[in-house]
């Protein structure tokens, strides 16, 4: 559990130390529990003593931010844990580390062999998006799904890999340069939904269509629907982000979609 990783860096004194991480240095600042509830929310930093950028004073030239030997940038992200379902809601960040990098870090603490990883949340694929379209490309990247019984589009992909004792794939289907032809709207329905039962071994699932109401292509990444959500904050001019705002807007943000979180991960009520 990540409480309990969090427990362990609070016991060995790792809060507010740096980390070495594979291609970066990381950063725990606070911790902070709800009082009665089990969310807890952390404030991770990426340190870095590169590339820093310079202030400026209105008349004069730029000067580079100096650093003591101890001091780095820091670029923040916050993670809101529900101990009950084990969800995490991570705030995204492109400067700061992200899921892989948090990971990474707790699974400096498991035992030898194993190791932590976070799987998306994702919202139920509809194939409405197929009405009156024609399907004209499949492009399917993969590696290491089980056959399966249920699964018989996607299974006679796979067979098609392991009959050269191939491992992962990537699968193109395409009506080629015919005009007017589609891919089988029903054997296409099928593999969507196959391919929605079947994510932690799909590295990614492309359709592209036609569509002649509209004459253009369009093409729909049936993976691009990990849940989120857009959180609007109003920041001080020359301020950070404050901490606790942004725990109190994080775990709003969460406890109005739990009943829907609990569905899609089916831990029930």
């Amino acid at each position: 559990m990540i409480s309990d990783w969090l427990g362990k860096q609070v016991d060995n004194g790792m809060i507010k130390k740096n980390v070495d991480l594979s291609d970066c240095s990381a950063y725990i600042e606070k911790i902070f529990k709800e009082k009665d509830e089990d969310f807890y929310s952390i404030r991770f930093y990426k340190l870095r003593e590169t590339n820093i950028p310079s202030k400026i004073k209105v008349g004069n030239e730029a000067e580079p931010i100096d650093l003591d030997d101890d001091e780095y940038i820091g670029e923040d992200i916050n993670l809101l844990y529900d101990r009950n379902l084990g969800v995490c809601m991570i705030q995204s960040n492109r400067m700061s580390i992200g899921v892989k990098r948090i990971a990474e870090w707790m699974s400096k603490d498991c035992e030898q062999g194993s190791r932590v990883s976070f799987m998306p949340i994702y919202s139920k694929n509809s194939v409405s998006f197929l009405n009156k379209k024609k399907v004209r490309t499949i492009d399917i990247s993969f590696g290491n799904i089980k056959e399966s019984e249920s699964n018989q589009s996607l299974g006679d992909i796979i067979r098609g890999v392991r009959k050269f004792d191939g491992l992962t794939g990537h699968i193109t289907i395409s009506v080629g340069r015919k005009r007017n032809s589609e891919l089988s709207i029903q054997n296409t329905t099928e593999l969507i939904e196959e391919l929605d039962g079947n994510r932690n071994g799909i590295k990614s699932a492309k359709i592209k269509m036609k569509d002649d109401e509209k004459g253009r292509m369009e093409i729909v990444d049936l993976f691009e629907d990990v849940l989120h959500d857009y959180i609007p904050f109003e920041i001080e001019v020359k301020k950070n982000l404050d901490f606790a705002e942004e725990h109190r807007a994080m775990l709003n943000c969460y406890k109005n979609r739990i009943e829907e979180i609990r569905k899609l991960t089916k831990m029930g009520v």
